[in-house]
């Protein structure tokens, strides 16, 4: 009986097995239809429409960078250490989110890398965060002190009263952006993150600049958010002169009262910090900065390779485009070393237009005549063209002296501001 019964269970589990095997292989996953990858690829494409929308929704700066003029119109951005790691736990959970409910196999071929960018993105910002504190929210080149201004000026468009409130409004709070700021500077200082000194006459030159100028002194001449402001709100139609002057009026007060102080507490301790700055200018000087840069340099190079062998590979470019200017040199009949041939081309005046206003305008008037020259040929490499204007413009004066010699300002999406391409003319 025991054998028996053995043998029975044995043939019941030999059964069963082979019905396994039979409904396996009827089961056997069937390949996406057209309709199964629509699906799933208009799912995960309104997934990333959400997140953006959200991501958006809680940068009321950025949300005015991309023409969108709501209820937050009149705020700033969290700058707050708090608020980044509200965001890298955001970033966390979407990514989880994002790799639990979608399947790459039913996924088209251009959400699909959607989808890889994604993922690579967000990877890069969980992976740099520990590195948030590396860097200078105030250097030579640009930094909070000089966007406020420059993106009230650029940024903040002014079509009706209601948007010359929130202008008024976003002045009224820079005091709350420069203490974050402040708040994030010593951060730094006390991780022995501080900009060499070198930085700092350029910025405390920008920061005194941009309270220079009426109703922060005496002067006759407008500072540059006032001038902005009243030029912005003399456009306004069907509004009447009482009602622009009472605007102006309460900028100059929210300029005075709450504008300037914020900005001389940033001058006070951007003076004491530059007592102890060092003349060290490169990452190296930062705790763990070897581990930083690599980071950094496989972000921007998108490569393995390591910072020696980038250096070699960058003195051979050297090596070749010194060899193809050689040739140049030769060309043009310059006698002398290459050496020469640099200081000659950066010294002759030939090469340069007047450094005085007339030097300047018509510098400025080339380069727009060469970027509308540039429109005609777009349609010869381009099939989609621009729909927003593209503007020439001089760097303002509060921060030319430190600014680029150039750079591009992207346009609104909506179209409701035009791109800018911005000129120094602060020395020519």
């Amino acid at each position: 009986m025991k054998t028996t019964g053995n043998s029975f269970i044995l043939s019941l589990l030999f059964a069963f097995t082979i019905a396994l095997t039979i409904v396996s292989c009827d089961t056997k996953p069937k390949e996406p239809t057209e309709a199964d990858i629509a699906t799933e690829s208009a799912k995960l494409n309104e997934w990333f429409d959400a997140v953006w929308d959200s991501a958006v929704s809680r940068y009321p700066t950025w949300e005015t960078y991309l023409g969108i003029r709501d209820e937050s119109y009149g705020d700033w951005s969290d700058n707050s250490d708090s608020n980044a790691l509200k965001e890298l736990q955001i970033t966390k959970d979407d990514l989880a989110y994002l790799r639990e409910n979608f399947d790459t196999n039913l996924l088209d071929e251009q959400t699909l890398v959607s989808y890889h960018l994604w993922v690579n993105s967000a990877e890069k910002d969980i992976r740099e965060f520990e590195y948030r504190l590396y860097d200078y929210p105030v250097n030579q080149m640009h930094g909070t002190h000089t966007w406020i201004p420059s993106f009230l000026m650029n940024m903040h468009t002014v079509d009706n009263v209601e948007q010359a409130e929130a202008y008024i409004s976003r002045v009224d709070k820079v005091p709350h952006v420069i203490d974050q700021l402040l708040v994030n500077m010593k951060d730094r200082e006390e991780a022995q993150i501080v900009p060499p000194k070198f930085v700092f006459p350029m910025v405390l030159g920008d920061c005194k600049n941009i309270i220079t100028g009426k109703p922060f002194d005496d002067s006759d001449k407008d500072a540059a958010l006032l001038a902005d402001f009243k030029r912005k709100v003399d456009g306004l139609e069907d509004v009447d002169s009482t009602t622009k002057a009472d605007l102006v009026a309460r900028l100059e007060t929210k300029l005075t009262e709450r504008f300037k102080p914020a900005y001389e507490s940033l001058i006070t301790y951007l003076e004491e910090q530059e007592k102890t700055a060092t003349t060290d200018d490169g990452v190296w000087k930062f705790p763990n900065g070897d581990k930083y840069y690599d980071v950094e340099l496989a972000n921007y190079t998108t490569t393995q390779m390591t910072a020696e062998e980038i250096f070699k590979l960058g003195m051979s470019e050297v090596k070749r485009i010194h060899q193809e200017m050689e040739k140049i040199k030769e060309q043009v009949g310059f006698e002398g070393t290459l050496q020469e041939f640099f200081t000659f081309i950066e010294e002759d005046p030939q090469f340069y237009y007047p450094n005085d206003s007339a030097g300047k305008a018509a510098y400025l008037a080339r380069s727009i005549e060469v970027i509308d020259s540039m429109r005609a040929f777009l349609p010869n490499f381009f099939g989609i063209l621009p729909k927003a204007d593209l503007e020439v413009q001089p760097v303002e004066a509060y921060r030319e002296k430190s600014a680029g010699i150039a750079f591009y300002q992207d346009p609104a999406p909506d179209g409701s501001r035009p791109g800018r391409y911005y000129v120094n003319l602060y020395d020519m």
